[in-house]
């Protein structure tokens, strides 16, 4: 049997700080269970593109950011 697991990372927008920045979260979805958690890092609004749920930029902050987010796609899918 297969079971499928819905991944997605969203910006934490209502948990944003002065300085503009709000923690990113990881929501999996498996047989109608929701876990949510931070993964660590907090990022700026225009420094985050939702719909490919990925920190924009070449800065070492998005790599930083975008090498777990990767990873973990890769190895749910």
């Amino acid at each position: 049997m297969i079971t499928r697991v819905n991944i997605s990372f969203f910006r934490y927008h209502s948990k944003e700080t002065g300085t503009g920045e709000a923690p990113l979260y990881c929501r999996l979805w498996h047989e109608n269970k929701r876990k949510i958690f931070s993964i660590g890092f907090k990022i700026t609004r225009n420094k985050w593109n939702q719909n490919k749920q990925m920190a924009t930029g070449k800065s070492e902050m998005a790599q930083r950011i975008n090498t777990p987010v990767s990873y973990t796609h890769l190895r749910a899918h």
